[in-house]
């Protein structure tokens, strides 16, 4: 799977066996990233600036801050395979996957919580919908889920500082 950004000529390629290369230059030439994970990679996302997020196998989810040099781990103990994602205008990030798993993260991807679940069927993409709803694909099909409220919008409502 090919991640880019939308503000360089930067592109990280993820795959199996924790493969990661890199490619500053829209992928002249690329840089193979040594390994840090021994799983499968499924997808990953550009998070601005510098900052990448990748996913895969049991739920490992790394960050990098420095455009995928190095990488952190980000600890989320719900073990289940990530297969897809979507960066809300809000600003939340949503990871999709085994056994009808939405994590959300309102942090920028520092951590993640789950969703609560309607169904058990693997998220396979996440759309966001004009109406505020996910449109969600799955291993059973196409369903409609209510985007919660951000947890982000929540805590200013209520007059807390971010």
């Amino acid at each position: 799977m090919t991640v880019s950004s939308t503000e360089s000529d930067k592109l990280l390629l993820v795959g199996e066996a924790g493969t990661v290369f890199l490619t500053q230059n829209l992928g002249q030439t690329w840089q193979q990233i040594p390994e840090f994970y021994s799983g499968s990679f499924y997808g990953g996302l550009h998070l601005g600036g510098s900052q990448w997020l990748i996913y895969g196998m049991r739920g490992n989810i790394y960050k990098s801050h420095d455009d995928g040099h190095n990488w952190q781990r980000v600890d989320m103990n719900t073990p289940v395979s990530l297969f897809s994602h979507n960066k809300l205008s809000d600003g939340r990030v949503l990871l999709g996957g085994q056994g009808g798993f939405i994590l959300e993260s309102i942090d920028n991807g520092d951590s993640f919580s789950p969703l609560p679940r309607n169904k058990r069927s693997s998220i396979t993409d996440i759309e966001s919908l004009p109406d505020g709803n996910l449109l969600l694909s799955s291993d059973a099909g196409l369903s409609m889920m209510a985007l919660p409220e951000s947890n982000t919008s929540a805590s200013l409502q209520n007059g807390a500082k971010s």
